[in-house]
């Protein structure tokens, strides 16, 4: 089920079966999931020690992650939602590869999306020494590609958000409830679709292994 054969989505629409989908929706749920709670769990962990011990004071330990809320968006999800422990080690060199090596005019839309581009895969490089030490092969990994498209999803969130306001003429940064739904859905869709490229590698060469002493996904698949 996790074989590269797998991966792609929309080139194979007419043999993905149920059982397959479901599987895809699984295993991005579980990924998100695990962590996030693992995450979570080192973070809370930590800062009871510190709080305790007296070396730090509540106001020190700001909460990792934002409200689930803010996944309405991809831009929402890495911005708002995601943990920023590596802001600065990721914005920094990608301010200066796009101003100062590629001379790309600030506040343009060429350097703003080559900025987005080169922050995602800086992160790619950075996570794509955890595949390595997981046991995949650097070529089969698909860490880089991942990200590479999370890059990609940005400029479709703001093509549409443009158009929108284009059609509509409206001009608020609110929200409807109906606009907030179809934005969780529309990142579950590209979670679902992109994940696999990520995560099969990784669960191929891992297989039987995992944070939880139990699978999650198990019983979706076909024994």
């Amino acid at each position: 089920m996790f074989d590269q054969q797998f991966v792609p989505l929309f080139s194979r629409l007419n043999e993905v079966t149920a059982e397959e989908m479901a599987v895809r929706v699984m295993v991005s749920i579980v990924t998100a999931l695990s962590t996030y709670l693992l995450f979570q769990a080192i973070y809370s962990g930590s800062a009871v020690v510190m709080m305790a011990s007296g070396l730090n004071s509540v106001e020190s330990w700001r909460p990792l992650f934002g409200s689930f809320t803010q996944c309405t968006s991809l831009r929402g999800v890495w911005n708002q939602f995601r943990h920023q422990g590596m802001v600065t080690t990721l914005t920094v060199p990608a301010r200066y590869i796009t101003t100062k090596v590629f001379r790309l005019p600030r506040a343009t839309i060429i350097q703003r999306y080559a900025y987005i581009m080169v922050v995602f895969q800086l992160s790619g490089l950075v996570h794509i020494v955890g595949d390595v030490a997981a046991g995949v092969d650097i070529k089969d990994s698909g860490v880089m590609q991942w990200f590479s498209v999370q890059a990609l999803g940005f400029a479709i969130e703001d093509s549409v958000s443009w158009l929108w306001r284009i059609l509509t003429g409206r001009r608020d940064d609110e929200a409807r409830t109906w606009q907030k739904g179809l934005g969780f859905i529309w990142v579950v869709a590209c979670f679902v679709w992109t994940m696999p490229v990520w995560t099969f590698p990784i669960s191929r060469v891992s297989e039987g292994e995992g944070i939880l002493p139990f699978s999650l996904i198990q019983p979706f698949i076909a024994t």
